[in-house]
């Protein structure tokens, strides 16, 4: 964490290389995990100011881009004022939005909300300005990117596959994860999977609920591109493993703001759900072994859940 005194000078030169309001007595930190992040101005006219924790750096560009698109489309979020680079760190100002968590006031009906905003946010263009970052590493054409992703499961799903020796699942269940990645493959006739932009951290938490207005979506640092409906689903299905929420009938709320029928894809659900089990497990081991032994527990679960 940065020291306090040095995070009030930068929210102080931030502010002023836009000309925005930055009072000293006025500016409060934020809790947050990847950034700092500061409220910062009068009552009436608030903005947040945030900047990665570690000082590496940093790049708000995609979370940006996606949350203006997503306005365009109908989705409520923050206004983003300013952003840049001070220091060689990256930045970002957006405009205070005032209202309650959505978790006090949780619903069905928020849910609902939610869904709807998450199926426009799946309509937006993903045209040449689209950051790179929103994609895999399988490259921006969607259809292409998700073909090769399935290739590469399917070719670590053999003799010699170490999450056998990790522990992660067994030689008996190793057909069962195969065919639901080879049912992936040969999708559908008439109705393959489609793919888009997603918020990519769908929750309650990040829902502000104003007195006199729409529920707004805020924190966009976790947006990509995926199959859809099917990645905000599996997101919410992970969720409730940790937290509970959403509960079924929120689920079902959500799935029906988004205008599909939550027991007619199912099945292609529940084949998703094994391949990104055994997916997050290889992103551990190949990017993060320090969550690797976590990982592995969540997913052994997850697998042995029928």
């Amino acid at each position: 964490m940065s020291n306090p005194a040095d995070s009030a000078d930068r929210v102080r030169r931030i502010m002023a290389l836009h000309g925005l309001p930055a009072s000293p007595t006025a500016a409060s930190p934020i809790p947050g995990v990847e950034n700092e992040v500061t409220m910062v101005g009068p009552s009436r006219d608030r903005y947040v100011v945030r900047w990665p924790r570690d000082l590496a750096g940093g790049d708000f560009t995609a979370e940006i881009w996606a949350a203006d698109r997503a306005r365009a489309c109908g989705v409520p979020t923050p206004e983003v004022v300013a952003a840049g680079i001070l220091d060689k760190v990256s930045y970002s100002v957006h405009r205070y939005v005032e209202g309650r968590d959505g978790g006090s006031v949780r619903s069905p009906d928020l849910w609902r909300t939610v869904g709807g905003y998450a199926a426009a946010i799946a309509t937006v263009p993903l045209d040449a300005a689209a950051p790179d970052s929103l994609f895999s590493r399988f490259g921006r054409d969607l259809r292409a990117a998700w073909q090769a992703h399935l290739a590469y499961n399917l070719d670590a799903l053999d003799d010699s596959d170490p999450l056998v020796a990790l522990g992660v699942y067994t030689r008996s269940e190793q057909s069962r994860i195969r065919s639901a990645v080879e049912e992936l493959v040969r999708e559908p006739q008439g109705s393959p999977l489609r793919h888009g932009l997603l918020h990519g951290d769908l929750a309650l938490r990040n829902v502000v609920v104003p007195d006199d207005g729409p529920p707004v979506l805020i924190d966009w640092g976790s947006a990509t591109t995926g199959p859809v409906p099917y990645t905000d689903l599996l997101h919410l299905l992970r969720a409730r493993e940790t937290d509970g929420a959403p509960d079924d009938a929120e689920l079902e709320a959500f799935a029906d703001g988004y205008g599909v029928n939550l027991t007619a894809i199912r099945p292609q659900l529940e084949s998703l759900r094994l391949l990104a089990a055994v997916d997050l497990v290889r992103w551990a081991r190949d990017r993060r072994p320090d969550r690797l032994e976590a990982t592995i527990a969540a997913v052994r679960a997850r697998l042995r859940r029928r």
